[in-house]
């Protein structure tokens, strides 16, 4: 048996990203029959007003291959539950553990959709109920805190609490196709190749274009960390590999460079240039 307990269920990511990936793996059979759904969030919400939640968010949030017929999604609410959980209050987690049957004897999967500040709270609370069995694993979404000292200090605290190996830290756009192979894309096409360099390339320019803006985030903090994220996390990564001292750089000596992913980010931000403020553009 398989437990997938989502916190944050109602949230804007697990409207758009999760529940419809989540959906998409069991109308391929990659999820068992006994498998349990369960979304877990502040709001007070029956099992059939969540479902209804889910049905709209897999609706209009679902691939086009990926909608299944009425019956399947009939199937999928079947093993879909809510339960109203307040990361401060004890007896949210003591029910959410009479709702798990026995989490020690099956695989338990608790998957944190929140904002940084709710890590510690939730991970403690599920130690505490002895729900974090040996079989028992937590995916955290990043960003993990808002700079350097808070992302020691949870992942510090995560440690007090559960084994390294049942840690996932993830941050699900950073398998996004373009930005990972952005260099077999230029050395691997003979029209972009001689092109891709700073002799012919005059500026880069980044553009994020969303449908939503962070305003659907409720409180300031979870608005500075959507920033943070997508700045840090991704536009930079992505300009960091089309800046200059990478342009101009040589597939053989591209394969020269030896180093792991953390250092080299590490080595790119050194060498990259302070930027004032009127160097930047931010529009809705």
């Amino acid at each position: 048996m398989t437990t997938f307990v989502l916190f944050g269920g109602t949230g804007d990511l697990a409207k758009r990203k999760i529940i419809p990936a989540l959906y998409s793996a069991f109308i391929n059979g990659r999820l068992n029959a006994d498998f349990h759904f369960y979304g877990a969030a502040r709001e007070v919400l029956t099992n059939d007003e969540f479902r209804t939640r889910v049905t709209d968010s897999i609706t209009n949030y679902a691939k086009p291959n990926a909608h299944g017929t009425p019956e399947q999604l009939q199937a999928f609410l079947t093993h879909t539950f809510y339960s109203k959980v307040d990361a401060a209050l004890d007896d949210d987690f003591s029910q959410l553990k009479t709702k798990i049957a026995n989490p020690d004897s099956h695989s338990t999967l608790f998957y944190l959709a929140t904002g940084p500040d709710l890590f510690i709270p939730i991970v403690q609370q599920l130690s505490n109920h002895q729900l974090v069995g040996a079989q028992a694993r937590v995916v955290l979404e990043k960003p993990l805190g808002r700079d350097a000292q808070s992302a020691r200090e949870i992942n510090q605290s995560l440690r007090t609490y559960l084994n390294e190996n049942q840690i996932y830290r993830i941050d699900h756009y950073l398998g996004k196709e373009m930005v990972q192979n952005l260099l077999a894309l230029r050395f691997a096409n003979l029209f972009l190749e001689p092109l891709w360099n700073r002799t012919w390339i005059h500026d880069v320019q980044i553009s994020i274009s969303e449908q939503v803006g962070v305003v659907i985030f409720t409180t300031e903090p979870e608005r500075c960390v959507t920033w943070c994220k997508i700045i840090c996390c991704n536009c930079y990564r992505l300009w960091q590999w089309n800046r200059p001292s990478v342009l101009h750089q040589t597939p053989s000596a591209m394969k020269k460079l030896k180093y792991c992913m953390h250092c080299t980010n590490l080595r790119r931000m050194k060498s990259t240039k302070k930027q004032c403020v009127d160097n930047i553009v931010l529009a809705q």
